[in-house]
């Protein structure tokens, strides 16, 4: 059956039609599931999905007929077009067709519900303004339809978005697909479009939500980092942020509290961002929340949060909240330790709204992030204010023992100045001969009476250098048994006419040399060593010293028990107390200030240690101490020396050692002696004349310098002391090694130095020198050195290869040779030079004589340049009373190089007003020993 022109293009329009729909269907499912997944939409997959399936099963149904009952076909299209109609406006989405020239010539019912228009023929009509004049990204609507209708003519299909509006305003952002279809004999373009408001309302909910917790998160960075001084501006700034990404006119933060049994609330803290904020002071204070606010205790204590219109709340939250001007508000309470603490709230005043939850949920973590901020901070304040009056506390307290401190210095200054005058010139007297048993015996006692109430001058002034926070250790290396001879012999002498059995135990695997303070270490000892001799008037006492190596340092313990009388168990506790001696009524006869316990406990403690006691009344004690000191070597004291030790013949033993000592003999070498102070060159010179060395001496590093340069004599080794004026040792030593020379850089340089203070040998060795030899000088010590670094086997050869028809030399060289020197007492001495212990050094009575010569002849030009200190020549100060230490370390004067050492100490720590005070003191001692000095040389040698 043949059909004419009209049912012909009939059915080309609905075959059209159907393929457009066949190829709309296919992209709608596509799209619509991309889409789905995104916005997740009721219903909307599954809508897309049953449309497309049904018009695809109608297509082909219209199909089958078609070509199955050609008879049929002018009828059927007519019958098919209908039910495609019929289709077309049954679609759930709104659907139009576009024209080649820019025209909507059909659309379905969809179409004009979207815009709520009345009919299709308005929908045609008026599609022109359904649409706002300039779409988001700025272009306008008609340009930028038009090139996409274009574009869609040329590619044939084009997804796009766009926003339409309806005639009320309402702008309505969708997704369209626009698909090109044969009609008749043109084109035109089928568009299916979705309504993406409720997306885009879900998605800008989403970022909404994203921003805020970015907001919470980054306020919580800015809390957590807050100064205490910048936190007020600092919270006020993230509840600022806070509440602008809510969009709030206000945030503000309330504080419960209890009054008779209601709870009340205060506002503590606010941020009004927004317009017509301001808040009225008179309902922000105690609002009650049964009166003003009913129900909200109830929701808020059990951590619900509050997100409404305020135009929902009852009368009484109204007025309340009316007071303000809120319109909608959200409230998240704060707990402290469990308690409900009060709320922050987030006001708006232009809108009624209600959160989302998400938006509650990040919201209320912020609430609580500016809560605890809040509480962090004022928590820290309280703390800063604690603190503050602590210190102002510390600072009184501080004030006060200072004054002590200050009012003890005085006293002791003013007490010591009649003491050396009494100590002094009893010295004198008792060294007067023919003087009668009577007389003697009282000068004796003043003497011992003045060292006596001297020792508690200086226990008295160390407690308050303890307690003022000035008490320094002073370490150093020391020889383990002269400091164990010196303890005993100083204390042995306490036993007088008692019947007490003195017993003294070490081991011979005592280090030989430890690093430490020695003069701290020996006052620690004779503490504990003269109140057992003092606290004991018969029996037995014992002095136990052992160690224990840990690691890289060696514990010192020592115990001294007695029989004595012992210590009552209820004094015990505070026997290691300041200002107190305990059983005052048994040891009233006893001499003491009780403090000699309490410096023993400090010190210990200053070097890491311990003192414990152990003590029974009526029949003695036993106290234990334990410190630690620096290891040195691995050397020990061997058994012969703890023999001679604990028989208590240790001096003997080293000064026939020291006599016996072998040096030898070095005729050919030269060594260079680098010193500031002329009574340290002698000594240097007296020390190594025994080797028969040529010794050249200089006294800056200046001059050492310059004698290196010119190589002329070329010496064997320098030793160089430490601190100089002008450029110290170590100084100069670098300075030699950088002149370039292989000689220069090559010659042996020893620190030859009392410094111990500044550092150790391996300080030294790092900086250029090789061997170090601390002051005063010990002979196997020096020999050690000169042995190693001085002597030379090629020069040796050469020189007895030289001198071998020669017949030797004479032994006898300087002082060896004098005539006519008077011996007499020259085993006597002034009170505080150890004659002794300088002929044991010096290896001769002759020698060390020498030495005391060079020293009253240098030493007081060095006395004049001190007499006068200044703040500004405190350094020239350190550096002259350092060599003068080393001088008085020399030649055994001990007691006065203790008094430079710690002038010294003092200088070093620029503790002026100490050396100001002190200075005088210091320079009467030094002319009284030089004075002493040259009477006993001029005893000695008369008429030199």
């Amino acid at each position: 059956m043949k059909m004419n022109k009209t049912e012909t293009k009939a059915s080309l329009r609905v075959s059209l039609v159907v393929c457009a729909l066949l190829i709309a269907d296919s992209l709608i499912v596509a799209a619509v599931a991309r889409f789905a997944i995104g916005m997740a939409a009721v219903g909307m997959v599954f809508a897309s999905i049953a449309v497309g399936a049904f018009l695809g099963l109608c297509a082909a149904w219209y199909i089958r007929r078609s070509v199955g009952h050609p008879l049929d076909q002018a009828a059927e299209v007519e019958a098919a077009h209908e039910r495609v109609k019929i289709f077309f406006d049954a679609m759930p989405f709104p659907c139009r067709l576009w024209s080649s020239d820019y025209r909507v010539i059909d659309c379905n019912d969809e179409a004009v519900k979207l815009f709520g228009l009345k009919d299709k023929a308005e929908m045609l009509e008026r599609y022109a303004e359904l649409y706002p004049e300039y779409q988001p990204d700025g272009q306008r609507s008609d340009d930028k339809m038009k090139a996409i209708l274009e574009k869609a003519f040329t590619k044939g299909k084009l997804v796009y978005e766009w926003v339409h509006m309806t005639p009320a305003g309402v702008l309505i952002p969708v997704e369209s697909i626009l698909v090109r279809v044969r009609y008749g004999d043109e084109f035109v373009l089928a568009c299916y479009t979705r309504d993406l408001s409720e997306y885009k309302e879900m998605m800008s909910e989403i970022q909404r939500g994203s921003n805020l917790l970015s907001v919470v998160n980054d306020s919580a960075n800015i809390l957590l980092q807050s100064e205490s001084d910048e936190f007020e501006l600092d919270l006020h700034r993230c509840m600022g942020m806070i509440g602008k990404a809510v969009s709030a006119d206000r945030v503000c933060m309330w504080k419960n509290h209890r009054t008779d049994g209601k709870l009340y609330c205060d506002l503590v803290y606010d941020w009004p961002g927004g317009t017509g904020s301001l808040i009225d002071s008179s309902v922000a204070v105690n609002v009650s929340y049964d009166d003003n606010t009913p129900g909200w205790e109830e929701i808020l204590s059990k951590g619900n949060c509050i997100n409404t219109s305020a135009s929902l709340l009852s009368a009484a939250e109204q007025e309340q909240l009316k007071a303000h001007g809120v319109k909608s508000l959200f409230v998240a309470p704060v707990f402290v330790r469990g308690e409900f603490w009060g709320y922050v709230g987030f006001d708006d005043y232009q809108n009624e709204k209600v959160l989302s939850d998400n938006e509650a949920s990040t919201l209320r973590s912020g609430s609580l992030l500016i809560a605890n901020a809040l509480l962090r901070n004022e928590m820290t304040m309280n703390l800063q204010t604690a603190a503050a009056e602590l210190e102002l506390a510390l600072t009184a307290a501080r004030n006060a023992n200072q004054a002590k401190s200050d009012f003890l210095a005085r006293m002791s200054h003013e007490m010591r100045t009649p003491l050396n005058a009494i100590i002094g010139l009893s010295d004198l007297a008792i060294g007067v001969e023919d003087l009668n048993e009577e007389s003697l015996a009282n000068l004796e006692k003043i003497n011992n009476a003045g060292l006596t109430l001297l020792g508690t001058v200086n226990d008295i002034l160390d407690i308050s250098k303890i307690e003022a926070g000035r008490f320094d250790l002073i370490p150093m290396e020391y020889d383990t048994p002269s400091l164990i001879n010196d303890i005993v012999s100083q204390n042995i002498i306490r036993i007088g006419e008692k019947p007490i059995e003195f017993a003294l135990n070490i081991s011979g695997e005592l280090p030989a040399r430890l690093y430490g303070d020695e003069i701290r270490i020996k006052q620690v000892l004779n503490n504990l060593l003269s109140n057992a001799f003092k606290y004991t008037k018969e029996g037995r006492v014992d002095f136990v010293i052992s160690c224990l190596k840990d690691g890289g340092d060696i514990w010192i313990t020592a115990a001294v028990k007695d029989t004595g009388i012992g210590i009552r168990p209820e004094d015990q506790a505070g026997l290691f107390g300041a200002y107190s001696q305990v059983d005052t009524a048994a040891n009233r006869d006893i001499e003491g200030t009780g403090l000699g316990l309490q410096i023993t406990r400090r010190l210990a403690e200053m070097m890491d240690g311990h003192v414990t006691m152990e003590s029974e009344y009526g029949r003695g004690s036993t106290f234990m101490v334990s410190f630690r000191q620096g290891y040195v070597s691995d050397a020990v004291i061997g058994p012969d020396t703890a023999r001679t030790l604990m028989d208590f013949r240790y001096t003997d033993y080293k000064r026939r050692s020291n006599l016996r000592f072998t040096r030898i003999s070095l005729p050919y070498a030269k060594v260079l002696v680098v010193d500031d102070v002329a009574t340290n060159l002698d000594v240097a010179k007296g020390l190594m004349k025994p080797y028969r060395m040529q010794i050249d001496c200089v006294t800056s590093g200046q001059d050492a310098i310059d004698a290196i340069r010119r190589e002329d004599p070329r010496y064997n080794a320098v030793f160089m002391d430490h601190m100089m004026p002008g450029m110290d040792g170590i100084e100069a030593t670098q300075r030699i090694r950088e002149i370039g020379t292989d000689y220069a850089r090559s010659i042996p340089v020893i620190a030859l130095t009392a410094n111990a203070i500044v550092g150790n040998e391996e300080m030294f060795l790092e900086k250029g020198f090789q061997a170090f030899i601390p002051k005063p000088v010990e002979i196997p010590r020096l020999d050690e050195v000169i042995r190693h670094w001085v002597r030379d086997s090629e020069q040796e050869r050469i020189y007895l290869e030289e001198h071998k028809d020669s017949g030797g030399y004479d032994q006898r060289v300087g002082t060896d040779r004098r005539r006519g020197a008077d011996r007499r007492g020259s085993n006597a001495g002034p009170a505080g030079l150890n004659i002794d212990k300088g002929v044991e050094r010096f290896g001769g009575v002759e020698e060390y004589y020498e030495i005391l010569r060079s020293y009253a002849k240098n030493t007081p030009s060095i006395l004049e340049e001190i007499e006068e200190v200044t703040l500004e020549s405190l350094e020239d100060y350190t550096v002259a009373v350092h060599g003068i230490k080393g001088a008085a370390k020399a030649i055994s004067a001990d007691a006065f190089a203790d008094m430079a050492e710690a002038m010294e100490a003092a200088a070093k720590a620029g503790d002026f007003g100490y050396v100001k005070e002190n200075n005088v003191i210091f320079l009467e001692a030094a002319w009284k020993l030089l004075w002493r000095i040259d009477e006993m040389l001029l005893m000695i040698f008369p008429g030199e």
